[in-house]
């Protein structure tokens, strides 16, 4: 839960997490919440930049420090720092716009893909291959298929077992478990923190080796 400290801080009090990647997710989501509660309700994020700096610790608690960047008429934008244990750890950038009507167009083609009822979550992937996510210990390891927060349904579930070098293309559906207000800075939070839970793989596709470090940005 963010708890405000003050105008521009905002602290999230330590958590268990059974996985990192998780954590990892969770800051980006928890970021763009913290950057949201500094803005009026009549602005919506439309464009987030971030970086990962560090690896999250799940262990620790985690203060979010907002920066008031630019309140325009039109524009807000907003700098958040992830802090643990004094080190800064994850860095956020978010603009801010009032809803409008603008130019529109959709050039992409939505594939043909299998519907989600027809695959398996991803728990039952992981079970299924044995998958496991940088797990450092036994407790870890018996709590590794908890239920993500998001229920995702991968096409091509092979990506995720490493059995194959798949190429750089991932198609998956995904909802959230629970049911969720209409406040659209919620449904935006949501999509912050699935974006970053499994599409990062993409790119490690084609190699499938184990002697790299992902960092994402």
């Amino acid at each position: 839960m963010l708890y405000p400290v003050d105008i521009i801080y905002i602290r999230r009090m330590k958590k268990d997490s059974t996985l990192q990647i998780r954590e990892v997710s969770e800051l980006n989501c928890r970021a763009l919440a913290a950057a949201s509660k500094t803005v009026g309700c009549l602005k919506f994020a439309h464009h987030v930049q971030a970086y990962f700096l560090r690896g999250g610790d799940y262990k620790v608690p985690t203060i979010f420090k907002v920066f008031q960047v630019h309140d325009g008429k039109d524009i807000t934008t907003r700098r958040v720092e992830a802090i643990q244990e004094g080190k800064l750890a994850f860095l956020l950038v978010a603009s801010f716009l009032k809803e409008a009507d603008g130019l529109e167009h959709q050039e992409a083609v939505m594939p043909t893909v299998p519907s989600p009822d027809m695959l398996l979550s991803i728990e039952d992937v992981m079970e299924k291959s044995s998958l496991e996510y940088h797990l450092s210990s036994d407790e870890n390891k018996k709590k590794r298929l908890d239920p993500f927060p998001i229920d995702i349904r991968v096409c091509n579930p092979d990506i995720l077992t490493r059995l194959s070098k798949p190429p750089p293309r991932l198609s998956y559906w995904f909802k959230s478990r629970e049911k969720i207000s209409d406040d659209p800075t919620l449904h935006r939070c949501v999509v912050g923190y699935a974006s970053d839970l499994i599409f990062i793989q993409v790119s490690t596709n084609p190699h499938q080796r184990g002697d790299y470090v992902i960092r994402t940005l």
